[in-house]
């Protein structure tokens, strides 16, 4: 993964292989279950229901958001693998740990064998925040504090084994080998939410979140590029941070 590129590793499948009835003319017949992997009201599950509502017009039939959190990203779809019906009437978002955490662990599904892949939907440009009354005011600041002080910053992430979990790991690596502290959690909600306690709590701003910019509580102090929008144009990479 480069820290230098969007990432675009969100992907919407089915289980398994979806049955010759499923894909007759008249699907779907009945209402479609969309798992979203992430907790509500994060970034990915604000663009996941907004396709649903729009899928479901065009579909006739209305797909109903089920969120099932944790794992990084892999609680819903291995629920979807395990449980669901072969008929396309459930459908989920997997992100690129599904791809990732068999490398890394044992895992209940296998990707090349219990999901049939529709479409590459969405990517992401990520950013990092931190609190307003953060002492980080920069890509810099963190870097600099980092290496001055071994473990003492924390960065949130969505969970182990993601590409904010790996990128952060990375970045680390490529600036000297600097230790800092992942904080898991099960998605961008949460770490906004955890950001607004950032605000109110003096003693406890020295965590940084990594999230899907722009959709950020806080200060935001660098993305992964300058390729996210017009709301992050003044925002500066971090690789310019990292590499001079």
């Amino acid at each position: 993964m480069s820290s230098r590129n969007r990432l675009m590793f969100a992907v919407a499948a089915v289980g398994m292989l979806i049955s010759a009835a499923a894909g007759a003319q008249e699907y779907p017949t009945k209402p479609i279950t969309l798992i979203v992997p992430w907790p509500a009201g994060g970034s990915t599950d604000l663009t996941m229901r907004a396709i649903a509502e729009s899928a479901s017009k065009i579909l006739g039939q209305p797909i109903a958001v089920d969120n099932k959190a944790g794992g990084g990203g892999t609680v819903g779809p291995a629920t979807m693998a395990a449980a669901a019906k072969p008929d396309g009437y459930t459908i989920a978002q997997l992100p690129i740990t599904v791809f990732r955490l068999p490398l890394m662990q044992e895992v209940s599904w296998d990707p090349a064998k219990d999901f049939s892949y529709i479409i590459h939907l969405t990517g992401y440009t990520f950013g990092v925040t931190t609190s307003a009354e953060s002492q980080f005011k920069t890509w810099k600041d963190v870097i600099d504090f980092a290496k001055a002080n071994p473990g003492k910053v924390t960065y949130a992430t969505p969970g182990t084994g993601t590409s904010l979990h790996i990128g952060m790991e990375q970045i680390a690596k490529q600036a000297g080998g600097i230790k800092w502290t992942q904080v898991p959690f099960k998605g961008g909600a949460e770490t906004n939410a955890e950001m607004a306690i950032e605000q109110l709590d003096e003693h406890k701003r020295d965590l940084v979140v990594i999230c899907n910019a722009p959709v950020v509580e806080g200060a935001v102090i660098a993305a992964t590029e300058a390729s996210g929008g017009s709301s992050l144009a003044s925002v500066r990479d971090a690789a310019e941070d990292l590499y001079g």
